[in-house]
């Protein structure tokens, strides 16, 4: 793995653990390894999956069907549901209103800049802990798939202790 993708999927893996980290402004590949451009996701919902776990040498949240997880999950847990639900208005009206466009149909930096404005620089503390509530599960649901193991480095362990307790 590259330095700068390993430091990014540190920082990433950092987030979900320290529950927050300045994920802004790292590079973000505009194409995969083969120069293929990215599949461009289709929905607001996906569309921040692919922002906040895009592709690069490992496969991205939309890659691994992480849109259609949280659709699912979105069906069976209310509270998830109520909260993507006041989440997905709120980012589309502010791309429409600052790019004249959908949020999907924005490059992956505008895309970023309009997450950033409501996650880390948003002055109204229930939607900044929305957005964090949704960044934290988005990224939990990565890192807990193989996919998302492996591209941190996390070996699964072989053996375990045997513990003796007398």
């Amino acid at each position: 793995m590259t330095r700068p993708n390993m430091q990014r999927r540190l920082v990433l893996a950092s987030a979900i653990t320290l529950g927050g980290a300045a994920l802004w402004g790292l590079n973000r590949p505009k194409s995969d390894q083969h120069g293929t451009p990215r599949k461009q996701p289709e929905t607001t919902l996906a569309s921040m999956i692919d922002t906040l776990v895009p592709r690069d040498e490992f496969p991205g949240g939309i890659d691994i069907g992480l849109d259609q997880t949280i659709a699912q999950q979105m069906a069976q847990q209310p509270k998830l549901n109520q909260l993507i639900a006041r989440l997905l208005p709120i980012i589309e009206r502010s791309a429409v209103t600052e790019y004249h466009r959908a949020f999907y149909r924005l490059t992956i930096d505008q895309r970023e800049a309009q997450l950033s404005k409501h996650w880390y620089q948003s002055t109204n503390p229930i939607v900044r802990r929305d957005f964090m509530q949704f960044r934290r599960h988005v990224l939990a649901q990565y890192y807990e798939s193989p996919i998302g193991q492996q591209s941190m480095g996390y070996q699964h362990p072989t053996t375990y202790p045997n513990y003796h307790v007398e």
